[in-house]
């Protein structure tokens, strides 16, 4: 959403007019609420404040939250969810702020917070302003932020009573992911039990490298990277490979369901090139996602609770989808989605 601001006026007595309704983002919004199945749930994330409110004076390369802006830009935000629920777009969560404890000066919109900063703020400034509002309802999400800095920040904010009352969960970015496994998410999960955690952004970011462009139309290996993620003209478009990918765990794992641990049988360099993940359907079966990144043809063998196995033959560089029936337990499953490897020899 846009607001247009007298950034003349003194810093505490600024004027923001309501929503600019011509902003081509808000009618696509709508049109996307009206044609979802089942319904869609909207996240609002802040990058910047205005250049005024800021450190360094510009709404890029990072610079701070003055201080005596901590109520003003919690008011703003405020008023900012309310328009958009005026627009028709309610809002079902939002974060604090976007790339949050990142400090380089960045091209784009950015602003930094400490750990300590952003948990004084939440439990003094945003977290009571969204109540007051009446927008306790809304979920908010820490961090939005890569995962090899979830520790830094979860711990300072969430062990902290009177601001973790108002926190849902972490939100996560995948940028680190190569370097940083998955087992950071899962410590953040057992020190944190009761709240999600939750991946909010993950785009191929161009970089110059033949990899990295825009747009490769085509492209598997993108969408094989999205899908590993997951697991641990004129009146025309072009389906991307993405598209695809993020349409076998959408349309497959929907709300509701419920992961359960699995794993892959070592044979060979399966380990590397086979990546699996189960969950428990709420409609009672079980959800096998299979994606083989190797150069060959896979035959592989699944085996599940109470059940005989099955055959399954993997294409090249492929993701499948099994659905298969289910009468096991689920006392150690999570009721979110996670990064348990898959025991497929695929065996389950």
């Amino acid at each position: 959403m846009r607001h247009r601001c007298d950034t003349d006026a003194p810093p505490l007595f600024y004027r923001c007019a309501t929503v600019d309704r011509s902003y081509s983002g808000l009618p696509l919004l709508r049109r996307a609420l009206g044609l979802a199945r089942r319904p869609m749930r909207v996240l609002a994330s802040p990058w910047s404040a205005p250049a005024w409110m800021k450190s360094n004076g510009k709404i890029n390369e990072t610079g701070e939250l003055l201080r005596e802006m901590w109520q003003p830009w919690a008011n703003y935000l405020v008023k900012f969810i309310k328009e958009y629920e005026k627009a028709g777009v309610p809002l079902w969560a939002v974060t604090p702020q976007n790339h949050a404890f990142s400090y380089m000066k960045i091209a784009w919109n950015s602003q930094s917070w400490s750990p300590s900063n952003m948990r004084d703020w939440i439990k003094g400034n945003f977290g009571p302003a969204l109540h007051n509002a009446g927008l306790e309802h809304l979920k908010l999400y820490v961090g939005d932020d890569n995962r090899d800095r979830i520790d830094f920040y979860s711990r300072t904010i969430l062990q902290d009573p009177e601001a973790s009352r108002y926190v849902s969960g972490v939100a996560v970015h995948w940028y680190t992911d190569p370097d940083t496994p998955p087992a950071s998410l899962t410590h953040a999960h057992l020190l944190f039990p009761d709240k999600d955690i939750l991946y909010t952004e993950a785009c191929i970011e161009p970089t110059g490298l033949p990899s990295h462009q825009p747009v490769i139309l085509g492209s598997w290996s993108r969408a094989e990277r999205y899908a590993e993620n997951i697991i641990q003209a004129k009146d025309e478009f072009y389906q991307q490979p993405m598209f695809f990918v993020m349409g076998h765990f959408s349309k497959f794992v929907p709300e509701g369901s419920v992961s359960v641990p699995s794993w892959v049988r070592d044979w060979g360099d399966s380990e590397h090139t086979l990546h699996t993940a189960a969950f428990i359907h709420p409609h009672g079966h079980l959800v096998l996602q299979l994606l083989n990144k190797d150069d060959e043809e896979r035959e592989v063998r699944v085996e599940w609770e109470g059940w005989a196995s099955i055959h399954s033959l993997l294409p090249p560089r492929s993701l499948q989808t099994l659905l298969l029936p289910w009468d096991g337990d689920i006392t150690h499953g999570k009721q979110k989605y996670s990064t348990q490897g898959h025991r497929s020899d695929g065996q389950q």
